[in-house]
Order: C-alpha cells, then sequence, then structure tokens
C-alpha cells in the first residue's frame, strides 16, 4: 500500500486537489492522510472528504507529521500568506519534504508564483518537485519567471471537471431552484459580486507594499453606488454578494450604502451554484471569474485605481471584461444588459477560453508514474 499525504490551507487549493483525493480514496492500494488547516476544512467537508486539523503547521511540527506518515508523495495545493496566515500549510509541508519525499502542488489559478514558491532571497524554498498548471499559458508564465520547464506539467484543474460537467447539465429548472434556496426571485436580474479577502492579502492603503490601489470594500461600495444611479436598468434586478470563507460577512454589510434594490449576502453557498444563479458576475480577480466565463456569463474584472500589474490574465487575453475606473462602471454594465450584439460579442469571446479537461486523471496520471 502507498501512502499520500495531502494538504490545503485556502479555499481555491482545496478545491483544486479535492477531486483528486476523492479518487484516490476509491482504491485500496492508497492510504490517504489529507491536513486542512483554515478554509480548507469548509470545502473538504462540502466534497466528504476526512481530514485532520493540525495542531501547528511551523517546520518542526510539519516534520514530525512527515515522518510519522511516511508518505511516498506528497500533494497540495498553492496557498500563500497573509496577515492572518503568516505561516502556510503547503510552503512548509513542501520545505520539510525537501531531499525526502516526492511533492506534487497543483496550481488552481493563472498568476505569479513568487508569492507561493518563493522566499526574499530564496526562489525555491517553497518550490515542490513538480507542479500540475492549468494549460500550456500556464507553463509559459512559470518558465518564463526562471521556473525549471521539466518540473511543470500541464493538466488542467481538476476542480475545472466539475465546472465543464455542471454547465453540460445544467437546466432551467436547475437554476430556479438554486434561486429558490437563494430567496432570489426567478425573473430577476442577477448581478453578482464575488468577493474576494483583498485587504487581509494586501492590506487597505499604501502603508502596506503590497498595496493594489483598492479593497474588496472600495469595489462593493463603487458597484452598489453605480447600480443605483443607473436608468437603463431591469426593475427587478437583484445584487448578490457571494462572501468568501476567508472573509467577514458583517464588515461587507457594513460598508454597504442604501440600496433601492434588493441585495443578498451569502458565504455558504457553493460558486458553483452561486454563478449558475446569476446573469451576470463582477468581481477583481477571483478564481470565481474563470468558473463565471466557463459557465459562460458574462464576466467584470472591476480593479478602481490598479497599482501594478493586472492579476487576471484573462482581462489581457480579451476574456472578461476589465474596468479600472468607477465612471467605466455604468456605462459598461448597462452595456452588458441591454446591448444584444455587444452580448453576442463578449459571448464569443468566452468560447475562446479553454482549460485543460480531465485534468482529474491527468493528476492521477502523474502521481501513478511517480509513486510506482
Amino acid at each position: 500500500m502507498k501512502n499520500l499525504l495531502c494538504a490545503a490551507l485556502h479555499p481555491g487549493s482545496a478545491n483544486s486537489i479535492g477531486p483528486v483525493i476523492k479518487e484516490l480514496l476509491k482504491s485500496e492500494d492508497y492510504h490517504i492522510k489529507t491536513l486542512a488547516y483554515g478554509p480548507a476544512t469548509q470545502i473538504f467537508s462540502r466534497l466528504n472528504i476526512p481530514f485532520e486539523i493540525p495542531r501547528l503547521i511551523n517546520v518542526s511540527a510539519l516534520s514530525c507529521v512527515i515522518d510519522e506518515s511516511q508518505p511516498n508523495l506528497i500533494l497540495t495545493g498553492t496557498s500563500d500568506k497573509d496577515k492572518e496566515n503568516p505561516e502556510v500549510l503547503e510552503q512548509n509541508l513542501i520545505y520539510c519534504a525537501k531531499n525526502k519525499v516526492t511533492t506534487l502542488a497543483i496550481a488552481d489559478i493563472w498568476k505569479s508564483y513568487g508569492s507561493v514558491f518563493s522566499e526574499q532571497n530564496d526562489k525555491f524554498k517553497y518550490y515542490p518537485n513538480l507542479v500540475a498548471v492549468m494549460n500550456e499559458h500556464a507553463r509559459i508564465t512559470m518558465t518564463n519567471e526562471g521556473y525549471p520547464q521539466e518540473t511543470i506539467r500541464v493538466t488542467g484543474n481538476p476542480h475545472f471537471d466539475e465546472v465543464i460537467k455542471i454547465n453540460k447539465e445544467f437546466k432551467n429548472e436547475d437554476r430556479t431552484k438554486i434561486r429558490s434556496e437563494l430567496n432570489i426571485k426567478d425573473d430577476a436580474y442577477v448581478i453578482m459580486f464575488a468577493s474576494q479577502p483583498i485587504e487581509l492579502a494586501y492590506g487597505k492603503d499604501s502603508s502596506n507594499p503590497k498595496y493594489l490601489g483598492y479593497t474588496e470594500k472600495d469595489i462593493l461600495k463603487d458597484v452598489v453606488e453605480s447600480i443605483n444611479k443607473m436608468h437603463h436598468i431591469p426593475q427587478k434586478l437583484t445584487l448578490f454578494i457571494k462572501v468568501h470563507p476567508r472573509e467577514k460577512q458583517k464588515e461587507l454589510e457594513d460598508i454597504i450604502p442604501n440600496s433601492k434594490y434588493p441585495v443578498i449576502f451569502n458565504q455558504e453557498c457553493p460558486p458553483i451554484k452561486a454563478t449558475l444563479a446569476s446573469d451576470m458576475v463582477i468581481s477583481a480577480f477571483s478564481t470565481m471569474l474563470y468558473e463565471s466565463t466557463l459557465l459562460d456569463k458574462p464576466s467584470v474584472s472591476y480593479q478602481p485605481g490598479l497599482i501594478g500589474e493586472d492579476q487576471l490574465l484573462t482581462n489581457s487575453w480579451d476574456v472578461t471584461i476589465p474596468i479600472y475606473q468607477k465612471k467605466d462602471l455604468i456605462p459598461t454594465i448597462e452595456k452588458i444588459i441591454n446591448d444584444l450584439d455587444y452580448q453576442q460579442s463578449i459571448k464569443e469571446k468566452r468560447k475562446s477560453f479553454s482549460v485543460e479537461e480531465n485534468a482529474t486523471q491527468n493528476v492521477l496520471k502523474l502521481i501513478y508514474q511517480q509513486i510506482s
């Protein structure tokens, strides 16, 4: 029997390795030990994956975990540090495993991975033996950043397998059922704001060197204010706020100005279901914008006053719709709702966005190759 040790901290990481773990659990040939910390516990619970919460996730504690479990391979997500998580489960586990155990990390989104794999003076401090990436573009991006080409494998993100499958099977009655569960009227035009913990990760002002020029609260306030000023907009409009697992819902509720349209907050609804209940999705650079694109929803990336590079690569690919100034919110949203030619144009652009299918099986094959 082969032993596998799996670990995730952030939701995106848990979503990416979750489908692989579920498949491995079906076999009697593997003993799977899964570590979850923070928000990943919610994802693994939803996926019915048994997990343990380590009491400590520092290097010393995780070295003991590796010694005790004797894994043949370690499978992780790609979480990075923020204000609440100065120690990252996956990073420390990969660091402890160097020269001992083969490590495989699954990248869940297109981004620069310096904050995931590197420390100030050590580019490869948390770099695993292998990285599974979403597509060829991601492989090229990592190679250009100086990561060894031979360590990068194009597999796709296993989480997107579920997105693609659901999109193929989804029917109108499914949307009606989801909306009913969320207390949203079936005939409403729903704009979803997919929030993300930007302030937590990047700070709320320039005193933080990672500051982006905006926070999730700035975005939400601008979106609500703009919608309230629109003239060419459906009367039965609903604003649906999808709260990220790492956020505090009350903080978002407190900063919202009065709205003449219904505003619904929800933190528990799975992202795919939330997207399917919506007609348009607005976020900054959340993974949910990739999901909404795959689910054929108009997807807007709003990053007011952006400092530095745009982290959402689909903006540069002309797949998602980038907005960088508040004054452009109203005309863009109204155009998405009312302009039929524009609707068709952005729909065709969404079709150009593709990901590797059968990603779960691709990652499994990679694992079997390493431990056979």
